[in-house]
């Protein structure tokens, strides 16, 4: 957990509202949002954020991802559910 925390202190302006985890082929990884409306993906093992996803108008309040960890869902004030792919965020960056 300290990981974690470290990472979103160092890294991050503004108020987190939600973190998920989700594993991947290469490694653990965990998704944020909060007031900024953008969700970040980070890459656990380097720190950094691999990937942004944009999209929300408001506030992200409420993150999900399904066990096989293809598919990850964000919910904001802006009354929108979006469903993000990011196994095509893996496959893109690993070349497949």
């Amino acid at each position: 957990m300290n990981l974690y925390r470290c990472i979103v202190e160092d890294s991050i302006i503004g108020k987190i509202r939600n973190v998920v985890v989700f594993e991947k082929k290469d490694g653990i990884f965990f998704a944020s949002g909060g007031d900024d409306t953008i969700v970040r993906v980070w890459d656990t093992l380097t720190g950094t954020v691999s990937e942004t996803l944009e999209g929300h108008t408001d506030q992200i309040t409420v993150f999900a991802v399904t066990p096989n960890s293809r598919f990850l869902a964000t919910g904001s004030r802006d009354r929108i559910i979006k469903i993000w792919d990011v196994s095509a965020l893996f496959d893109k960056t690993e070349g497949n």
